[in-house]
C-alpha cells in the first residue's frame, strides 16, 4: 500500500480495522497488530478477545543470539482485572516496541518497529472486496501476509507462527456447558497438497446454532506445526509452546495432550475418590473429559533470509458459523413484533451454501487469490487514488 492513509499509532487503543467478507462476520486488527473483536458467531461481540490467539516471530541471525517476539506492539493503557490481565492474554510474553497502522478499506498495513529484532516486519492484511460481485466480496476469511526483510549482513533463520483457539461452542457455564463450552473443540493438522494448516471443529450437531469451524492455513510448503497445545487447569500449554518456539524456531507436536492425571486442589471433586491422592491416575482420555474444552493450535512458516532478502510469510484465517438465529437478539425494536410461526427459527448463512466449512472457504481463497487481490487493489486505487478531497 502507498501509505496514503494517515498513520495510527499503536497507542490508539480503540482503533480496529475490520477483516471479513460482507455478511460473514468480522475479526478486527488493532493498531498494535493484535487480533481483536471476534464477531464470527452471528451476533455482535465488540471487545471480545479470542484466548491464546496471536502471531509470533523467531529470528536467529547466523552467529548471534536469536530473538523471539509476539508480533504486536507492547500493551498500553489501564488493565483493571485483579491480576491486571487474564491468563489468556499472555501479557507476559515479550512484544515489539511500536507499530503504526495505515488503512484503506479493505486493505490494512501495519509497520512494526523494534530495537532488538534483527529483521524488519510489516503486516499486509485484507479480505477481497470486488464491486458488483457479492460472492467474491462475501468470503468468510482474511489474508494475513507478514513481510520480513533482513537488513543485516548475515543470514537470518526466520519462523513466523500463528497460534489460534477455536471460537465455537460458548455457553453459560453450568452442567450443560462445563467451563463455559457447550461442546468439546477439536483441532487437527491437515495437508491437502496445495493447502495445509489447522482444521478446527467442535463436538456439536451440524445444525446447532453454536456449531462452527475455523482454519488457519497456508500454501507455503516450508511449515512447522504444533497441532494442539497441552490442555490443563493452568497455562501450561502457553508456557510449553513458547519454550518450544524460542528453543530453535521449530515446533514439535506434543506427545501428551495434558500434564494432569487427576483433578487436584481447587479442581478436586468434593467428597469424590478423585480427590484422594492415592486414587488411580486417570487416563489421558478420562482427564481431557474433565479439563477445559478450548483447543489451541499453532502453524508456522520457516525460511532463511539472505542479507538484504525480503520474503512473505502468508496465512489465511477462515471461519464458518452456518446457523444464524433469525432475529436481532433484542438489538432493535423489531424484536418486539410477533414472530411468524411459518418462518424457521434458524437461517443458513449464504456463504455456507457456497463453502460447506472453513477449510473449503480457505481453499477457495488460496486458489482464487491472484485474481481477487488484483480486483481488490483496483477498487482501493479507484477509491483512494483519485483527486477528490478526503471526507
Amino acid at each position: 500500500m502507498t501509505r496514503r492513509a494517515r498513520p495510527i499509532p499503536h497507542t490508539a487503543e480503540r482503533a480496529a480495522f475490520l477483516l471479513g467478507g460482507i455478511g460473514t462476520g468480522n475479526v478486527s486488527l488493532g493498531a498494535r497488530g493484535e487480533l481483536r473483536d471476534w464477531e464470527l458467531e452471528n451476533h455482535p461481540d465488540k471487545d471480545r478477545r479470542n484466548p491464546r490467539t496471536f502471531f509470533a516471530i523467531h529470528a536467529a541471525p547466523q552467529g548471534a543470539d536469536p530473538v523471539t517476539r509476539v508480533l504486536e506492539a507492547r500493551v498500553t493503557g489501564r488493565r483493571d482485572l485483579d491480576a491486571g490481565f487474564s491468563f489468556d492474554d499472555l501479557a507476559g510474553l515479550p512484544r515489539l516496541d511500536a507499530a503504526t497502522m495505515h488503512g484503506e478499506y479493505p486493505v490494512v498495513d501495519i509497520d512494526f518497529a523494534d530495537r532488538v529484532l534483527p529483521v524488519a516486519v510489516t503486516l499486509h492484511a485484507f479480505t477481497p472486496l470486488v464491486p458488483l460481485d457479492a460472492d467474491a466480496s462475501g468470503i468468510p476469511g482474511a489474508v494475513l501476509r507478514y513481510r520480513v526483510t533482513n537488513p543485516g549482513d548475515a543470514p537470518v533463520a526466520v519462523t513466523v507462527v500463528g497460534s489460534v483457539s477455536h471460537t465455537a461452542g460458548r455457553g453459560e457455564p453450568g452442567q450443560d456447558a462445563p467451563w463455559g463450552m457447550r461442546g468439546t473443540q477439536t483441532v487437527r493438522w491437515r495437508d491437502d497438497g496445495d493447502v495445509r494448516g489447522l482444521d478446527f471443529g467442535i463436538d456439536l450437531p451440524e445444525d446447532d446454532p453454536g456449531y462452527g469451524t475455523l482454519s488457519l492455513t497456508t500454501t507455503d510448503t516450508s511449515t512447522t506445526v504444533k497441532p494442539q497445545w497441552v490442555t490443563s487447569y493452568w497455562p501450561d500449554g502457553a508456557r510449553m509452546f513458547w519454550s518450544d518456539l524460542t528453543d530453535d524456531g521449530l515446533l514439535v507436536p506434543e506427545p501428551r495432550l495434558t500434564l494432569e492425571d487427576r483433578p487436584r486442589g481447587l479442581f478436586a471433586e468434593p467428597g469424590g475418590h478423585r480427590a484422594d491422592p492415592d486414587a488411580r491416575p486417570l487416563t489421558e482420555e478420562e482427564m481431557l473429559a474433565k479439563l477445559p474444552r478450548l483447543r489451541t493450535g499453532s502453524l508456522g512458516i520457516v525460511h532463511t533470509l539472505a542479507p538484504g532478502e525480503e520474503r512473505d510469510f502468508e496465512f489465511t484465517l477462515s471461519w464458518s458459523f452456518p446457523n444464524r438465529r433469525r432475529g436481532w437478539h433484542g438489538h432493535i425494536v423489531m424484536d418486539d413484533e410477533p414472530e411468524d410461526p411459518a418462518l424457521p427459527p434458524i437461517v443458513r448463512n449464504h456463504y455456507a451454501t457456497l463453502w460447506p466449512d472453513a477449510w473449503a472457504a480457505a481453499a477457495h481463497l488460496h486458489r482464487a487469490l491472484p485474481a481477487l487481490e488484483a480486483a481488490t487493489d483496483a477498487f482501493v486505487e479507484a477509491l483512494y487514488g483519485g483527486t477528490l478531497d478526503p471526507v
